[in-house]
């Protein structure tokens, strides 16, 4: 797995999604509360294990992203859940139990068995486990941050809907940086481990698919 800085700060992937589809499926989710909150979401299974963060997501009550990150409203809806058998599975990249992992999220809500999103996680080469519905509001920005590095997993973002006022900035330690817009039904992978940030200055809601993925194969497929 190669880490940050041996790969681009963007790269969009061939591949391309029905959206309606989609669209369609996310509105068979029965639970659709900020799975950064919500009991049993991300934030309380996997979030709690790191204090800093479990006071970040504010179990209970709704909270801005990882101590103030996101502004102007912004949620995640799970599209995959918790799954206990994954905490004692060997990676090949291992961090303290003490910070949260989310290779442990990767158990598809029972509603979407058999559904479009399941062949669309299917579509990678390389093994889905969390995945999630971004909505962020017009006039919402995640402000600049850093996740894990890309040799622990790798992140795809599917476009639902979108504007021209939405886009993500990418930012290394000797201040290059890159910013692109997303279009709808693309797949573009996110280069999580350099400082990002992301905006909606336009009128309408920016949906966005994400897709975690334990391997790196698919930034090869051409």
């Amino acid at each position: 797995m190669k880490r940050r800085e041996e790969l681009p700060f963007f790269k969009q992937l061939p591949y391309t999604f029905d959206v309606d589809r989609i669209i369609a499926d996310f509105n068979l989710v029965k639970d659709k509360n900020d799975d950064l909150t919500i009991e049993g979401g991300y934030g309380d299974k996997v979030g709690s294990k790191a204090p800093a963060l479990e006071y970040a997501f504010g179990i209970g009550k709704y909270t801005e992203y990882v101590g103030g990150i996101a502004t102007g409203g912004y949620t995640q809806v799970g599209m995959t859940q918790f799954n206990p058998d994954a905490v004692d599975r060997d990676y090949d990249i291992k961090i303290s139990k003490k910070r949260p992992d989310e290779r442990h999220y990767n158990s598809l809500r029972p509603e979407l068995e058999g559904s479009y999103i399941q062949e669309v996680m299917n579509t990678f080469v390389g093994e889905a486990t969390r995945t999630r519905m971004a909505i962020m509001k017009p006039g919402g920005v995640i402000k600049p941050h850093i996740d894990y590095n890309t040799d622990y997993s790798v992140r795809y973002h599917i476009p639902l809907k979108t504007n021209d006022q939405c886009g993500f900035k990418n930012t290394d330690k000797q201040g290059n940086s890159e910013e692109v817009h997303m279009g709808v039904g693309e797949c573009w992978f996110l280069n999580q481990g350099f400082k990002h940030s992301a905006w909606n200055n336009g009128d309408h809601e920016r949906w966005h698919l994400i897709v975690s993925v334990l391997s790196q194969e698919d930034l090869d497929v051409s």
